[in-house]
């Protein structure tokens, strides 16, 4: 009653299918007590939660159940579900109720993360995981046996911690589903005022949530008629449209995706593949308008992840999870040309050790732009060469799904698909733009231009403001090393301030800009 139940053929090895000369089936279902003792606790019981040892419920998604009875008429049940393993707890007689259930885990952290993030300055997580709703830590200092409390149910996806508040986070349930907390995450209200692509056939699967730590309150998701902003931590929204190239004649998939530059949040990516119907876009105006990017040659069609690099604003990564064709492509050039670096190069395997698996997430690590990580279906692959080689990640990383890789002040945290949170910390990880810049204020980042970028012998601050006052520029390595300090009594409303950069040594630095308790950051390239 109430139950559904999935059957389908299977053709035997070495028979021919022969539609013509079907032989005569017949499918009884037999049904009674035991049957009906089985399936009842299990639908009627909600949904688990994968962290908490003290849960006694079942995941509804269930995948294998096994039965074992005894000599007086009495039977247990193990149970397999999209939750973890679950027992019942203790011997129960033909129609008699049981929802006492115990998890099975044994350290074994099954639970399907799609994404992850961390508050700043605090190990305090939230993750969105599939079938299982979104999660959060709210202690600090979390670890493997921390109990988290669930905050958002349904399928549970992207998640974003406000850099500039650390009370405001945001998390998503599925087709655009989003509720926000602003007080820490412990109470939540629906973040979907003004959202109009919200639903079935209007909105991914996987709900997308993008913001940048410089950003503070400003988000971007995507839905059928485009790209969607909102100014306000997801308190409202409003469209910016993409009608060529947006979406299939399908509709709308859970590959589209929108994603800020980590190097300069005025850049942003939006898109779901690299074909004539479903393109990626560019934006380089902060999403006021998106402009076409030039397919790759001779790709498949759907993304399977898309990525920026930490300082140059120019450099991004399209993913793909095809079998026997490139995993990783990249651009220098803002998307005009593309260039594989998983090593397949027109073959059906790869020269430079990379996996022919699928590939969900990378991440440039700030701190040694030189070395890639990959997160494949597989776990983690490393390259320490800019992407010239790869190797599995060492470690005791496991061999599962990764499907997001972040760099949050000094840890990278990762999202697996049955595995859980996963977190490093790395020594020099953390940037400098997080400790001296503080977040840009939107406003103020509007009258301020910084040119020329590469700066060979000066570097020109051209700003604009209401009224005159002091101000405080700084110059500082990727290591944190301040390498120039200026003070200003007194700045005219409007100006030109030239820096000499000629003695400065090669390579990326962190400029900052604070006057008033406002404060503006840019990362800018020296190349004499």
């Amino acid at each position: 009653y109430k139950t559904m139940y999935s059957m389908w053929p299977t053709l035997a090895e070495g028979a021919v299918w022969d539609v013509d000369n079907l032989p005569e089936s017949k499918i009884v279902i037999l049904y009674g007590p035991l049957i009906e003792r089985l399936m009842s606790p299990l639908q009627l019981t909600n949904s688990g939660g994968s962290f908490s040892p003290l849960v006694t419920t079942v995941h509804p998604d269930i995948h294998n159940i096994k039965v074992f009875s005894t000599e007086n008429g009495t039977f247990k049940f193990i149970v397999a579900s999209d939750g973890g393993i679950y027992y019942s707890d203790e011997e129960a007689a033909p129609g008699q109720d049981n929802n006492d259930w115990h998890r099975a885990a044994f350290g074994y952290n099954t639970t399907q993360f799609y994404g992850v993030d961390k508050a700043p300055g605090e190990s305090k997580y939230v993750g969105g995981t599939q079938d299982n709703g979104t999660w959060i830590s709210l202690i600090n200092n979390a670890n493997a046996t921390t109990q988290y409390t669930q905050k958002i149910g349904g399928d549970g996806f992207d998640a974003f911690w406000n850099y500039a508040n650390p009370d405001m986070v945001i998390g998503s349930s599925q087709l655009n589903f989003f509720r926000r907390s602003i007080d820490g995450g412990f109470t939540w209200t629906t973040a979907t005022s003004g959202l109009d692509d919200i639903g079935e056939d209007k909105a991914p699967f996987i709900s997308v949530i993008a913001g940048h730590k410089l950003k503070g309150n400003k988000l971007f998701t995507v839905g059928e008629s485009g790209v969607w902003q909102s100014n306000d931590f997801g308190a409202s929204w409003f469209l910016i449209p993409i009608n060529s190239s947006w979406i299939s004649t399908g509709g709308i998939s859970s590959s589209q995706t929108v994603v800020f530059s980590k190097a300069n949040p005025s850049i942003i990516w939006a898109g779901g593949g690299m074909t004539t119907q479903r393109s990626m876009h560019v934006s380089t105006n902060g999403g006021s308008s998106f402009n076409l990017v030039p397919n790759i040659a001779d790709t498949l069609g759907s993304i399977s992840g898309f990525a920026t690099h930490p300082f140059d604003e120019e450099t991004a990564y399209s993913l793909f999870s095809f079998a026997n064709f490139a995993k990783i492509f990249r651009t220098t050039d803002l998307g005009q040309t593309w260039n594989d670096i998983s090593g397949f190069n027109g073959g059906k395997s790869s020269t430079t050790g990379f996996p022919d698996v699928a590939v969900y997430s990378l991440l440039v690590l700030p701190h040694e732009p030189q070395t890639i990580w990959a997160g494949t279906e597989i776990g983690v692959f490393e390259s320490i060469d800019n992407g010239t080689t790869w190797h599995i990640l060492e470690g005791n990383f496991p061999a599962t799904a990764v499907w997001e890789i972040r760099a949050v002040d000094d840890q990278v945290i990762t999202a697996t698909h049955g595995r859980g949170i996963w977190t490093t910390t790395l020594p020099g990880l953390k940037w400098p733009i997080d400790v001296v810049a503080g977040v840009e204020d939107e406003e103020f980042a509007k009258n301020i231009k910084v040119y020329p970028n590469p700066a060979d012998k000066n570097l020109h601050i051209k700003y604009e403001f209401s009224q005159p006052g002091p101000a405080i520029i700084r110059l500082i390595q990727l290591d944190g090393k301040i390498l120039l300090h200026k003070e200003y009594a007194m700045l005219n409303f409007k100006g030109d301030v030239i820096l000499d950069v000629r003695r400065l040594p090669d390579g990326m630095l962190i400029l900052t800009f604070q006057k008033g308790g406002q404060s503006f950051s840019s990362r800018l390239m020296v190349r004499h």
